[in-house]
């Protein structure tokens, strides 16, 4: 990791640059506000030097104090003093209106960035390849896309304000510089100072602070998701220490920089105050020894800066504050930019809509590799036709799992052809050809709802369908035992329901719309044999009308197949029925020896 990596502003502008209604109203807010502070200042001065020395506030060759002077003569009341008064009191309720409007509208601004970034990054994961879920960790893009979005539209409210501080301080030193290009030179190096001095914490401080705090926010979502998702290995290996040890090493990684970046944060928060103080009481001192009996004269400018001062000191803190906050925390920003330029995507679409699954499915000279490693599949060739029951064998990591993965278009092969009714599935459109197509894993999905909800799936809700899947795929009578039958909860991950009768579900699932082709990946590998056997009546009672591809270590789940594919090392090296297989070859034939089959 680089150390003193150079913070990217850029990375910001990136996500504000869509909303040019909101740069544009933001920028005439800021500037109407910063325009009626600095006439606050302005005529402050001349209500003091109306009333104090009327001769200090003289408007000759002054454009501001002209202007304002022009305006309060304007007035209809005679008493000037009275006139100022009633004027200053209009442009302070002005300012504090058009203050007021520039939060709101600098508030309403960030949620809807941040609501709008949210949405698009769970957008892109939702549309990105498999590929890429399997190259990030689990907790690395929860936090992306959970909590970066928050802190970046906390960071855009940081920035509106630091603009808008910015502004006001920028229009107020115009008209003290023309009140008093001296003081005014005193004042602005102090600026100065104080601007370099959080610059440094802000860039060379809080933000290689805040890119550690980012990492280590990463890291301890990483281990919460490994932590939940392996509890009961966890607890049953008695290995919480570990994970314990992990997550507060995690921890310390993240609230050690969080300390320090504090304690550099409220250096230039308590040095300005000092700075200050020490600078106006100069001024009084300088001002006194050099004017003698002549400074009561000077005490309306003197009180126009101190005003000045006082008025805008916390806004100097503020800036200050909001520069490093910003700086701290512009690495989550970056992260969430990384994510939204990356290509999640590169498994192109097809644009020809297919209808029902006619015909046949064929691989055809087809090679795929995984990124970084050698050969998976290697010249595969078959054909399945519409209503068969198709059956993939062979010993783990042979690649059977990665033949269904290319049909599903998981993955894309490195060459060769998959064609559907003839037409290659690279010019289908995914959704058309999915829509023929019901999947069950051998790690089901099943997710903290009721059982019709895990049925359905988001599909259009059909009950009497629900119960018509259920009861093909042996899954409706472990169901009506349930006192609140398909409305009954299955916790999280289905952890309320053993393993058959999850695979029931899923099975029953896979068969709600209606598909023409099921692909069943080691549907019954994790069972007992007594729920083997259910599911495997299942799947025997939903192959009368469905083309069916299996993939299976237990050879009584294929045993009625209408071919089978022994793979090896990434190659078919066998085909044919059981009858055949079981005593014509070697590799299925040691198999069947090594496993009874009943059927």
């Amino acid at each position: 990791m680089n150390e003193h990596k150079k913070p990217k502003i850029s990375t910001l502008l990136y996500f504000v640059r869509p909303y040019p209604k909101f740069i544009a109203g933001m920028f005439l807010l800021i500037v109407a506000s910063a325009v009626f502070e600095g006439a606050n200042i302005a005529v402050l001065f001349g209500l003091l030097g109306t009333v104090l020395d009327p001769a200090v506030v003289s408007a000759d060759g002054n454009f501001i104090l002209s202007f304002f002077s022009g305006l309060i003569q304007a007035i209809p009341i005679q008493n000037k003093i009275v006139a100022i008064s009633l004027f200053m009191i209009a442009i302070t309720i002005v300012k504090s209106l058009l203050v007021f409007a520039r939060q709101i509208f600098t508030y309403h601004a960030g949620y809807t960035i941040w609501y709008d970034v949210q949405k698009k990054i769970f957008e892109k994961y939702m549309n990105a390849d498999y590929q890429y879920f399997l190259d990030h960790k689990q907790g690395e893009m929860i936090f992306r896309a959970y909590s970066a979005p928050s802190v970046m539209g906390g960071v855009l409210q940081y920035a509106g304000e630091a603009l808008a501080l910015t502004a006001q301080l920028v229009m107020v030193g115009i008209v003290l510089v023309s009140i008093s290009p001296e003081v005014s030179g005193i004042v602005f190096l102090f600026g100065g100072v104080f601007y370099f001095l959080t610059n440094f914490i802000a860039k060379k401080v809080s933000y290689n602070l805040g890119r550690k705090r980012t990492e280590a926010c990463e890291e301890q979502n990483n281990l919460l998701v490994e932590f939940i998702s392996g509890i009961k290995q966890i607890k049953v290996f008695m290995s919480e220490k570990r994970w314990f040890a992990e997550y507060v090493l995690a921890m310390k990684s993240y609230f050690r920089p969080a300390l320090k970046d504090r304690v550099w944060h409220e250096i230039p928060l308590n040095a300005v105050e000092i700075f200050a103080i020490v600078m106006l009481c100069g001024l009084i001192i300088v001002f006194k020894r050099i004017q003698g009996d002549a400074f009561l004269g000077q005490l309306s400018l003197l009180g126009t800066f101190a005003y000045a001062f006082y008025r805008f000191m916390p806004s100097l803190k503020k800036i200050g504050s909001l520069r490093i906050g910003i700086l701290g925390n512009l690495p989550i920003v970056e992260a969430l930019y990384s994510v939204a330029r990356v290509k999640m995507k590169t498994i192109p679409d097809g644009d020809v809509c297919m209808g029902k699954f006619n015909e046949a499915i064929e691989f055809r000279d087809i090679n795929f590799s995984y990124p970084g490693r050698t050969k998976t599949l290697e010249n595969i060739n078959f054909r399945v036709k519409r209503g068969e029951v198709t059956a993939f064998v062979g010993s783990s990591g042979s690649g059977k799992t990665t033949i269904m993965n290319l049909l599903l278009r998981v993955f894309a092969p490195s060459d060769g052809k998959i064609l559907i009714d003839g037409r290659d599935i690279k010019d289908l459109k995914l959704e058309s050809w999915l829509k023929n197509v019901g999947y069950v894993s051998q790690e089901t999905f099943i997710f903290n709802a009721s059982i019709e909800d895990n049925i359905v799936f988001g599909r259009g809700y059909d009950e009497k369908r629900v119960v018509e899947v259920c009861k093909l795929a042996n899954a409706h009578e472990f169901i009506e035992t349930f006192p609140e039958g398909y409305k009954t909860r299955v916790g999280e991950r289905g952890l309320k329901l053993s393993g058959g009768q999850r695979q029931r579900l899923a099975i029953a699932r896979a068969i709600y719309s209606s598909p023409q082709v099921l692909i069943m990946d080691e549907a019954t590998s994790a069972l007992d044999n007594v729920s083997e056997a259910k599911v495997r009546e299942a799947i025997k009672k939903v192959s009368y009308d469905h083309t069916v591809i299996l993939v299976a270590h237990r050879l009584s789940t294929v045993v009625h197949a209408d071919q089978i594919m022994v793979l090896d090392q990434g190659r078919i090296v066998e085909k044919g029925t059981h009858e055949m297989l079981k005593t014509g070859s070697d590799i299925y034939s040691e198999l069947y020896r090594g496993e009874k089959v009943s059927g």
